[in-house]
């Protein structure tokens, strides 16, 4: 809602607003959260994308399970996991050393 008088967006508290809290000339702002709408709408279109797939693979005839359980799928998920520990702690260690540097630097 952007308001008349200056222009400026803003959210109402609708509760607020109903108790008859709000300021006469103004409603009172109300930070967005950074992010949010951005966040449930890549959420929601992951989920829909995740389950197209799932129809597709049941589609052709390819199981999940069998994929996962088979030996060859159980090796590819260790090496990936493995993978990921390692991106893990390298990120770690990148960020603890810049961190350690800026404590350092200011002390």
């Amino acid at each position: 809602m952007v308001c008349q008088c200056c222009g400026i967006e803003v959210r109402v508290n609708a509760l607020e607003v109903l108790q008859g809290n709000s300021a006469p000339s103004h409603a009172k702002i109300i930070p967005p959260v950074a992010g949010r709408d951005i966040l449930e709408g890549i959420m929601i279109r992951t989920i829909f994308w995740v389950f197209v797939f799932v129809l597709a693979l049941s589609f052709f005839g390819i199981s999940i399970r069998a994929i996962v359980m088979s030996p060859a799928g159980q090796d590819n998920f260790v090496y990936l996991f493995h993978l990921l520990i390692q991106a893990w702690q390298w990120i770690v260690g990148i960020v603890a050393s810049i961190f350690y540097t800026l404590t350092h630097l200011w002390a």
